[in-house]
């Protein structure tokens, strides 16, 4: 699958340049985002994931307990190479999951976007994988074997 869109000539850096707007018509420039120091990588991915939930006035979805490690750990810049790889994907993927997620999500409404689904499912990976740090019991009891206990005291909405 990937062959076919990256060449032996070609790097994915060269591909993701080739990508366009986002979901909400951001250009993504990829020469831009990734083309300088390490810092301002970093800063670059941070400003394009701000931007996306500033367009969409979901400000207020950034605002997670552990904000500022996700930060600091750079992990925004995986967030932000791990989106754009879904878009190089995206016509390998696109009508899969749309039929997975019809099978888990009876609406009736057309309400799937892929750019936007995979955003988001990039982003909270990514943010998600802070209370990660839980370990799996071979053989749990009842109350390991519910999400709540690995959440523990974060403030987080299920």
């Amino acid at each position: 699958m990937i062959e076919r869109i990256v060449s032996m000539d070609k790097s994915l850096l060269d591909a993701y340049s080739e990508l366009n707007m986002s979901y909400y018509y951001i250009d993504i420039n990829a020469k831009e985002l990734f083309n300088g120091s390490r810092s301002e990588e970093v800063s670059n991915c941070r400003k394009l994931i701000k931007n996306h939930f500033d367009k969409g006035d979901k400000q207020e979805a950034l605002c997670i307990p552990w904000n500022d490690e996700y930060y600091k750990s750079g992990k925004h810049t995986h967030t932000v190479l791990l989106y754009l790889l879904g878009l190089l994907l995206e016509n390998d993927l696109k009508n899969d999951l749309e039929s997975m997620f019809k099978k888990i999500i009876p609406i009736e409404r057309d309400w799937y976007e892929y750019k936007y689904t995979l955003f988001l499912t990039c982003l909270y990976h990514d943010a998600a994988s802070f209370i990660e740090h839980s370990v799996l019991p071979n053989f749990p009891n009842e109350a390991q074997k519910q999400l709540s206990y690995y959440i523990g005291d974060l403030d987080i909405k299920i």
